[in-house]
């Protein structure tokens, strides 16, 4: 099998348990991307790995990217043939939608199996964007032996594409969380920020791009009247820079703490009182399943792949950009202890269907149909809970 994305950090962060299930029963397990050759994290994850040029953002300079995209499909040929591969698993929607192309009339001998990780269109996107996107996605679906979704938004979305028996089309929440990695930790991140015990913590993970909108959690933060409350940003980003001078010009500097790339993810979540997440789109936020694991309250968007994991008590939602409700939230939350009780308690049931080895097998399960040319087991249902109580 060959684990395929654009980029080495996809398979770093998804995929690595994976590569070491299937190794351990006698799989040859190959992953590829651009430049995974140069990517010592994951030296001894994969038998052998190749580097593939993919481009990551090809609207960006399309004609850098069509002068590519031959040799590229000419290459992805030529690799999946020597090695003779029974199944490709490709996600990241520029190498799924490469991968796909280049061996679209090879899956007599090589099956290709796509997780979307969050469609590229999306309510609330450009319609133009949308209309871009979704042909992209209806043409390649045709191209394809299994499409993986992790939400019901793309899930009916790709049901309705025409191109693809709804039988190949599963809906499987995410790739799963280690529930014995993500748990409640010893604190130490708190005294690393230099807090009183009593001072909350907000924590915001993610790449420092556009679409995870950080300026909305600073905005709601500004907008909080207890002043003893901080927040911890955990990752890095082209965005970082800019962010750091707008809290300075906010006068907050001191009570917000960039954190850069941090792999101490259980850590931090066990010293934060309130996770959140404003992004724009998503597909079905890693973040989120690790801090329902560890037992901390999440506010996000109300947007797919949130509402899949946090409606009916698991969390609270806030509509995309709504700075005041946002901060209402905030205050909600952190004022609230039986609120915050509740959330965790019905998050942490929710995350159980989500555990790492409960996903492990429901692909081994997809890989065995797909293999023996059947349709694969029923799809996922997000379970429901009832609402969170307030207090009276």
């Amino acid at each position: 099998m060959l684990y395929v994305a654009s980029v080495p950090l996809h398979l770093y962060t998804f995929w690595i348990p994976y590569a070491q299930h299937f190794r351990s029963k006698n799989w040859v397990v190959d992953g590829a991307s651009a430049d995974i050759t140069q990517w010592g994290d994951l030296d001894g994850v994969f038998d052998q790995v190749f580097d593939i040029n993919f481009v990551r953002n090809p609207l960006q300079n399309p004609l850098a990217a069509l002068a590519g995209i031959f040799a590229t499909l000419k290459h992805i040929r030529s690799l999946v043939a020597e090695q003779g591969y029974d199944i490709v698993h490709v996600s990241t929607p520029t190498a799924a939608f490469m991968v796909r192309l280049a061996l679209r009339g090879e899956r007599s001998r090589t099956k290709v199996i796509y997780t979307a990780h969050g469609f590229h269109f999306f309510k609330g996107n450009s319609p133009t964007r949308n209309l871009l996107f979704r042909g992209l996605e209806r043409m390649a679906a045709g191209w394809t032996d299994a499409l993986i979704t992790i939400n019901r938004e793309d899930f009916d979305a790709a049901n309705s594409f025409g191109t693809i028996a709804p039988g190949k089309v599963r809906l499987i929440p995410g790739i799963g969380v280690d529930p014995a990695k993500y748990r409640k930790v010893p604190e130490t991140i708190r005294q690393e920020l230099g807090l009183e015990p009593r001072q909350a913590l907000l924590l915001v993970i993610g790449e420092m791009i556009p679409r995870k909108r950080h300026k909305d959690a600073i905005d709601a933060f500004a907008k909080l009247t207890d002043a003893t409350t901080h927040m911890a940003f955990a990752g890095d980003g082209k965005l970082r820079q800019h962010l750091e001078a707008y809290v300075h010009s906010q006068g907050l500097s001191q009570r917000m703490h960039f954190l850069g790339f941090r792999k101490d993810i259980p850590a931090l979540l066990s010293a934060s009182d309130v996770l959140l997440l404003p992004s724009r789109h998503e597909g079905l936020p890693r973040c989120i399943l690790e801090a329902m694991c560890v037992g901390t309250p999440v506010i996000a968007s109300d947007i797919r792949g949130c509402r899949d994991l946090l409606a009916n008590g698991c969390g609270v939602l806030c509509p995309v950009g709504d700075i005041e409700g946002l901060s209402k939230a905030i205050q909600e939350v952190l004022g609230n202890h039986r609120m915050r009780s509740q959330l965790s308690r019905r998050a942490a049931e929710r995350v159980k269907e989500c555990s790492q080895d409960i996903l492990i097998g429901r692909h081994e399960e997809i890989y065995d149909a797909v293999l023996a040319n059947e349709a694969p087991a029923m799809e996922f249902v997000f379970p429901t809970t009832p609402a969170v109580e307030s207090e009276s």
